[in-house]
């Protein structure tokens, strides 16, 4: 009986280093402080005569020292679980080891596969239920930091050299994200082509953003909903189409993020805008929200000066497949549109000053971005310059080619004549 108790007290099978630290009196070379590490601690103390216990140092739970090492796994694993099992990890861990360098090597290019083909975020890795996961499964393979699986990915499509731009809206954001890019990677020639799209959606959402616009058009979309929404109103209008024997045209609904709808709103409108006035009697919602003759005026004018960013929009949709030199066209003939009703009488005129402001903001930058490669393009390379001269045509093709230190292509100084249209 002596002996197995013993046994139960040989606290050398237990582990002193995280847990517990026995302390003998009778040698002077104890320290005062009997336990120096604040995580994961069991400590046993004596003070003179009093009786020994020991302490829990994350509970501070005292113990008899009569119990046994099995007590005292029990202790740690019902009330301090992770610590346990994380030093129980750590231990298994030095126990085996991790895998050799090539071992692990040959596991990274599996998990950075895993990464790129499901599109995952870099941040995944930071994810602590996603470590214990992966740890529960593999003690001996070391996950990387999102920095070295950046790393690990630049370096598998060589995408430093290879990345000369990046197309994105215009997300504050992801502005701040591609400059870093830019000056991580230290690309000499870089470009950001900002989402043509969406610039439009801006310069178009200035003229929107202002004064008499959004009351007009409130008044519209108010009248052309009760008309849609009501059975009885459009049954009427019906009737007035087979009365003019015209091919009825329903009005057009709205929606306010999208403002190529507003506009096809608005010019279904004032096409059927005869026949629409028949209804305007018959609600009081009808009769209070049909736009009066100034309003129908202003109407009119913003028809005419969205109907470009209408079809344009249409035209660079990803269904269409545009080139980039059709983008520099078609934003160049934008700018052309408006500055021809530049005018201090217009009507618009506020409304046509904010969006020159947009657009000239933004077209100067994605002129320059487009110059290159609208000039490789063989389909408007003739129209994509305007009255550039040659020099000022070359100038930026040659400056890049020239940082290509691969290339062994070496410009002729004497080039032929750029035929242009006028």
């Amino acid at each position: 009986m002596a002996e197995e108790t013993k046994k139960q007290n040989d606290y050398e099978t237990f582990p002193f280093d995280s847990f517990v630290e026995i302390v003998d009196d009778s040698h002077e070379d104890v320290p005062e402080i009997l336990y120096k590490e604040n995580e994961e601690t069991i400590t046993e103390e004596e003070k003179d005569n009093i009786k020994n216990y020991i302490i829990c140092n994350l509970c501070q739970l005292h113990l008899s020292t009569n119990n046994s090492i099995t007590t005292l796994e029990h202790h740690l694993k019902a009330k301090h679980k992770v610590d346990y099992d994380t030093y129980k990890s750590n231990v298994k861990i030095k126990q085996l080891g991790f895998w050799t360098t090539e071992l692990q090597q040959e596991k990274h290019k599996l998990f950075i596969n895993w990464i790129i083909t499901d599109q995952q975020s870099f941040t995944v890795i930071e994810n602590k239920n996603f470590r214990k996961f992966l740890s529960s499964i593999q003690l001996r393979y070391k996950l990387s930091t999102r920095h070295t699986v950046k790393s690990m990915i630049i370096n598998k499509f060589k995408d430093a050299q290879k990345l000369i731009g990046i197309i994105s809206d215009n997300e504050v954001k992801m502005l701040a994200a591609i400059q870093e890019i830019k000056m991580a990677l230290n690309l000499s020639e870089f470009h950001y082509y900002r989402c043509s799209a969406h610039i439009l959606n801006l310069v178009v959402g200035a003229a929107f953003n202002t004064n008499i616009i959004p009351k007009s058009v409130k008044k519209l979309r108010i009248f052309i909903n009760t008309v849609r929404n009501s059975p009885k109103q459009m049954d009427k209008l019906k009737e007035y189409f087979q009365i003019e024997e015209i091919k009825f045209k329903a009005p057009l609904p709205d929606c306010t993020t999208w403002w190529n709808y507003t506009f096809y709103m608005i010019d279904q409108a004032l096409e059927i805008k005869p026949l629409l006035a028949n209804l305007k009697s018959n609600l009081k919602t009808l009769s209070d929200n049909w736009p009066t003759d100034e309003e129908w005026e202003i109407l009119t004018e913003l028809a005419n000066l969205l109907a470009p960013f209408a079809s344009i929009t249409k035209v660079i949709s990803a269904s269409n497949y545009p080139t980039i030199g059709e983008i520099k066209l078609l934003f160049l003939g934008l700018k052309a549109h408006l500055n021809k009703f530049q005018d201090d009488n217009y009507i618009l005129q506020e409304q046509l000053n904010e969006m020159n402001h947009v657009f000239n903001y933004y077209f100067n930058e994605i002129n320059k971005a487009l110059h290159i490669p609208a000039f490789f393009d063989p389909c408007y390379k003739n129209l994509s310059f305007g009255n550039m001269n040659q020099h000022e045509i070359l100038q930026p093709i040659q400056r890049v080619m020239s940082n290509y230190e691969e290339s062994n292509i070496t410009l002729p100084s004497q080039t032929h004549t750029i035929q242009r249209t006028s």
